[in-house]
């Protein structure tokens, strides 16, 4: 199996997504009974942290990338 197999096997699944555009919308689901100010206060802080934490992560996975790039173009 070539790159370009697994690249084109890649953009299929990716075309495919189920949750692009509308139907994304259509997976949220709206919960039963109206939640309490705490209850929602604390889930969006959770979330809040998450966003943090991986736009963190994002970045310092970024940054050794670009480090590796640097190594291999020169002599090392």
């Amino acid at each position: 199996c070539t790159d370009e197999k697994l690249w084109k096997a890649g953009k299929r699944q990716a075309e495919r997504d189920n949750l692009l555009g509308l139907n994304y919308c259509i997976s949220l689901v709206v919960p039963e009974k109206a939640l309490l100010q705490s209850q929602v206060d604390v889930i969006i802080e959770q979330c809040h942290t998450y966003v943090a934490s991986m736009d963190s992560s994002v970045k310092s996975v970024t940054n050794m990338c670009l480090a590796q790039t640097k190594r291999f173009q020169g002599p090392y």
